[in-house]
C-alpha cells in the first residue's frame, strides 16, 4: 500500500469563494448528492487517481451522474509524491489530493490515509475503451463510502479538445467542450464545509456563499488564438472522460 501521509511541513489549500433535458454536463452550483462509486487505480506511469462518480439527490433531476478524477500521487518519475513544491520551496497537497481527502471527511469524518486501508478489491461494471461498452472489472473500491451523502461545489469549464499532432504531442485544437469538476465538499447533513469543520465553525455559510457567487457561471479556458470550430462542434458538450 503507498504511504499517502502528507509530511507536516506541507502547506493545506484553503477554501475560497472563487470567482434542459438529460445533462451530463452540470451547471456551476452546490448539489446535494449520494456516492455511487469510488475505486483507487494507478496509471501506466504510476501515479494514483481516485475515481468518484455521484448522483444527485433531486428526484425531478435529469443530470446523469458526474464523474470526477482526482490525482492523490505523482507519478514514478517523480517519486510518487502526495505533494509538490512550488518556486519559494514550500509543500503543498496536490489538488487531486486535497479533493479527495476531503470528500472522505465530509461523509466519514476520516481522512483519506484512514478511509483507504479500509477499502477492498471488489469486480464492478467499468467502462471499457477497448470494449466500448461496460465490462466486469477488479478494482480496489472505498466501500465504506459507497452509498453515503454529500453536498458538492460543481463548476463548469469551457475547455480546447486536445489532439496530438506529427510529433505526438498533444495540442489545443478549434474544437471546444464544456466539463465538470468538484471543487468542494461539505457534510451532507450539517452543510458545513470542510474547511468549517476543520476551524471549529458552527454556522454552514461557504457552500451558500459559493453558491451564490458561481452558481450558473462558466470559466473560459478556451485558448483565444484558435477561431472556434464549426457551430456544431462549438455547440458540443462533452463529460470530463470524453
Amino acid at each position: 500500500m503507498l504511504d499517502l501521509t502528507l509530511d507536516k511541513d506541507v502547506i493545506e489549500d484553503k477554501e475560497t469563494i472563487g470567482g434542459g433535458g438529460n445533462s451530463r454536463i452540470w451547471e456551476s452550483g452546490v448539489y446535494d448528492t449520494i456516492i455511487e462509486m469510488v475505486t483507487i487505480e494507478e496509471s501506466s506511469g504510476g501515479a494514483t487517481a481516485v475515481n468518484v462518480t455521484l448522483k444527485s439527490t433531486d428526484k425531478d433531476s435529469k443530470l446523469f451522474p458526474i464523474r470526477d478524477t482526482f490525482w492523490i500521487t505523482s507519478g514514478e518519475a517523480k517519486g510518487q509524491k502526495t505533494f509538490y513544491v512550488d518556486i519559494a520551496g514550500k509543500k503543498h497537497p496536490l489538488p487531486g489530493y486535497t479533493s479527495a481527502n476531503r470528500l472522505c471527511i465530509a461523509t466519514e469524518g476520516k481522512t483519506l490515509t484512514e478511509v483507504v486501508p479500509t477499502g477492498e478489491k471488489k469486480t464492478i461494471n467499468a467502462y471499457s475503451w477497448e470494449a466500448k461498452k461496460e465490462i466486469p472489472v477488479e478494482k480496489y473500491v472505498l466501500t465504506s463510502l459507497i452509498g453515503k451523502p454529500v453536498q458538492i461545489a460543481v463548476q463548469l469549464f469551457k475547455r480546447n479538445r486536445q489532439k496530438p499532432n506529427a510529433s505526438g504531442v498533444y495540442e489545443d485544437t478549434a474544437e471546444v467542450f464544456e466539463s465538470n469538476e468538484i471543487r468542494y465538499f461539505a457534510n451532507a447533513e450539517t452543510k458545513l464545509s470542510v474547511g468549517e469543520m476543520a476551524d471549529g465553525v458552527a454556522e454552514a455559510k461557504f457552500m451558500s456563499e459559493w453558491d451564490a457567487k458561481n452558481k450558473g457561471t462558466t470559466i473560459d479556458k478556451t485558448n483565444k488564438n484558435l477561431q472556434p470550430a464549426a457551430t456544431a462542434a462549438t455547440s458540443a458538450k462533452a463529460s470530463v472522460f470524453a
